[in-house]
């Protein structure tokens, strides 16, 4: 704003000094003028011959009392001047003025009309056909009076300019100055990790442009977030089962140790690579750079009862593969593992007896099934909500396994309570397509 105030200074000075000066020329040129013209409309009256001249009627006469009160009349301007009727001589005859010819009157005495500035006075003479003089004369104040009323007349509008286009600044810079404190403090909310700030429209586009792009940055970063945070959650969650198989082999062997320790050394590595897969296939997941080359179903369940049985083995239950049907899936290999992880993991920590898998075929899809011999006290929609779960748990894992359902456009559900089987419903690759 003070910029803007001071430039608004800067345009009204040179705007204002030229226009001074050429205010006080004009005045000074204007009050020879005037004093010229009244100088001839007295000697018109005075003289006839002038009055010819001047293209005016006018009585003839040569000084004397009666021209005298002839001359004394207002100016034209609204000035009353001081005149003043020389003889040949250079004698005051009547009038206002030196008693003998000045410098001015002297030249008009010799045919010429004279204007000219004498002492603290303007004058301007024009001579008479009998060789005398008429003086007309003004103090030269006078036109300094007018001139200074003139500029401060103008000083007055200057000011009225300034303190119009100072408020205008300062409405300008309140107009820009508050979209831009509220964008600055939606970006400090953001900065914070509240990815919910906004900036609001302020119809100014250049601003609006900015609020535009913050609010989009805003909404990639706490998607990112979220999506970083989820899969922090859903690591956690699926490394808990190779984590505690990696454990049960070393308790195990620490209780009973076999004379070959290869046996262990190959199971320990076993979990390890499961550990290392899970995090993989759980990052390219969320980071959508899974591969996505088509996979067949039955090749999936029996890399998964593999994994699992010998922790099922444990627990005292089995895992029975009923019929299968050698489908092909579209989908990305690393999701329906991750499904078929949560769903065993679900059936050994919260079923009950042994658990099937089995697979076939309907209306171009193709249907997985997982069962157990529990039951679920929670509803499809309740049971699959994040942090809900029938005996206490997280329920994390049934969440992330529908989430991953919907993303690879195939669908997970509750289609028993009791005993508890799941359905996962996979697209199947249609003949001839390719990836």
């Amino acid at each position: 704003m003070f910029g803007t105030v001071l430039l608004a200074v800067a345009a009204i000075a040179a705007f204002f000094v030229p226009a001074a000066i050429a205010l006080s020329k004009a005045e000074g040129e204007a009050q020879v003028v005037e004093l010229q013209r009244e100088a001839s409309d007295a000697a018109a009256r005075l003289d006839p011959r002038v009055a010819d001249a001047d293209g005016r009627s006018a009585e003839a006469g040569h000084g004397g009392q009666g021209d005298s009160e002839r001359l004394e009349r207002p100016a034209l301007s609204g000035h009353r001047h001081d005149y003043a009727v020389y003889d040949a001589a250079g004698k005051k005859l009547s009038g206002t003025g030196p008693s003998v010819a000045d410098v001015a009157v002297r030249a008009a005495m010799a045919g010429t009309s004279t204007t000219g500035l004498v002492g603290r006075e303007r004058v301007a003479a024009v001579p008479l056909s009998g060789g005398g003089a008429v003086r007309a004369a003004e103090p030269a104040s006078e036109a300094e009076n007018r001139t200074r009323g003139a500029v401060i007349r103008l000083g007055l509008a200057a000011l009225v300019v300034l303190v119009a286009g100072s408020l205008a600044a300062w409405l300008l810079a309140r107009r820009l100055t508050e979209p831009l404190r509220q964008l600055g403090r939606s970006a400090a909310r953001l900065g914070g990790g509240d990815f919910t700030a906004t900036a609001a429209t302020t119809g100014i586009t250049e601003i609006d442009e900015v609020a535009e792009a913050l609010n989009s940055s805003a909404t990639r970063i706490g998607t990112l977030v979220e999506r970083e945070r989820r899969l922090t959650a859903d690591s956690s969650h699926q490394l808990r089962t190779p984590i505690a198989g990696l454990r049960l082999a070393l308790e195990g062997e620490l209780a009973a140790p076999r004379p070959d320790p290869t046996a262990l050394i190959r199971e320990a590595l076993g979990a390890v690579d499961r550990l290392e897969d899970t995090v993989t296939s759980l990052t390219d997941l969320a980071r959508d750079v899974a591969s996505t080359e088509p996979f067949e179903v039955d090749g999936v369940i029996a890399a998964a009862v593999h994994r699992w049985q010998p922790l099922f083995s444990r627990a005292g239950r089995s895992i029975n593969i009923g019929p299968l049907t050698q489908a092909t899936s579209p989908t990305r290999r690393a999701a329906i593992e991750t499904i078929l992880d949560v769903l065993l993991d679900n059936a050994l920590h919260h079923g009950r007896g042994r658990v099937s898998i089995e697979t076939d075929t309907a209306s171009g899809s193709a249907r997985l099934s997982v069962a157990d011999e529990g039951s679920c006290l929670l509803g499809d929609d309740r049971l699959f909500e994040r942090h809900q779960s029938s005996t206490g748990s997280t329920g994390i894992g049934l969440h992330l396994a529908r989430s991953l359902s919907e993303a690879e456009g195939a669908r997970l559900r509750l289609i028993r309570p009791t005993p508890t089987t799941f359905q996962l419903l996979l697209p199947l690759q249609r003949s001839g397509a390719t990836t």
